[in-house]
């Protein structure tokens, strides 16, 4: 894994330090402040969970027979003998204290979307039995975050207290959110310069959504009209991302703030925003040809793979098993000879 730490996010960035300026305005979230030895824990190497972890499904057929009740018994022996060995080796790990904090969320909401601070663990996303970031157990929250890159980069750098016992909190916030299935067609993104707002786009640039072109008015006067009146004078920040959703009764919410950057401009580059003017500029998919790919989709693939697929050795890798295949019914075929 890589260990570049990323530069920090202003602290009004933050879930916890904005959400309390809008809460009944913003999309329900809670904040939880990280121990030190979870951050230390989360710089190990290697994947490791507790002895008693609920991450993983047991996905054993109720109604199997008898044969197969006998397979699952071995294996399950085999599994355990070979956990009670990787387990003298590998760093043991209790936080009672937050699982329970987890716990208690988790109770409230059944399902929640977790964060590490600014960022979500889409990168391991594959990790988890769900296939997306929704869980249940604070188990499936300690796999997504031990699991992902982003995160491994956001703390391999950090400087860990000598006495861990005695550290107390770190600077490190885990965010839960509500977990919402949102129409992804009602998402948007807000560029915000000099506290005004310079540009919205739809948030999701994969899809063509025909009815954001037929209610471009509608929209724009909603979001235009919330950010006046709940935004723009409220948070802190002059320039940022502001990610909204409207819903089905024309109720605009806060889904998150960001820090403006090249990478999340939604449909525009910088370029765009220097040359748009003083006019606000909507901008929507109007044609199949104009689908670009979402990047938060290649975000939920582990860096090596990332790397082979943008480096073209994932084409060269295929290529040379082929080879090998060829050459093995090769000498095949001479040992029949």
């Amino acid at each position: 894994k890589k260990s570049v730490t990323l530069m920090a996010a202003p602290d009004h960035f933050e879930f916890h330090s904005w959400f309390p300026l809008f809460q009944g305005h913003a999309l329900k979230g809670k904040s939880i402040q990280l121990p030190w030895n979870f951050i230390s824990y989360l710089q190990e190497d290697g994947i490791f969970l507790g002895d008693d972890n609920k991450a993983f499904v047991n996905y054993k057929n109720q109604e199997s027979s008898e044969e197969e009740d006998e397979r699952w018994a071995e294996a399950r022996k085999r599994q355990e003998e070979e956990d009670a060995a990787a387990s003298a080796e590998e760093p043991t790990f209790e936080f009672p204290e937050l699982s329970e904090q987890i716990k208690a969320v988790v109770e409230e909401w059944k399902n929640v979307f977790p964060k590490f601070g600014s960022q979500a663990p889409m990168d391991a996303s594959f990790m988890n039995w769900t296939g997306k970031n929704k869980c249940s157990q604070a188990d499936q929250i300690f796999l997504l975050l031990k699991s992902s890159d982003i995160v491994s980069e956001m703390v391999g750098e950090v400087t860990i207290p000598e006495n861990l016992d005695e550290a107390g909190n770190s600077p490190y916030y885990l965010v839960l959110k509500k977990f919402y299935s949102l129409q992804e067609s009602s998402e948007f993104r807000c560029v915000v310069q000099d506290k005004k707002l310079r540009a919205i786009s739809q948030r999701h640039s994969n899809k063509l959504y025909p009815h954001l072109n037929t209610d471009k008015s509608e929209i724009i006067k909603n979001i235009e009209n919330f950010f006046n009146s709940h935004v723009k004078d409220k948070f802190p920040g002059s320039e940022y991302v502001l990610d909204l959703f409207i819903s089905d009764t024309k109720k605009v919410w806060i889904v998150d703030f960001n820090k403006l950057s090249d990478e999340n401009l939604g449909l525009f580059d910088r370029e765009d925003l220097e040359e748009i003017g003083e006019e606000l500029e909507y901008r929507v998919i109007n044609e199949e040809t104009g689908i670009v790919l979402n990047e938060k989709f290649g975000s939920r693939l582990p860096w090596d793979l990332r790397e082979l697929s943008s480096t073209g050795e994932m084409a060269k890798f295929l290529d040379d098993m082929k080879q090998n295949d060829n050459l093995e019914e090769k000498v095949a075929k001479v040992g029949t000879l």
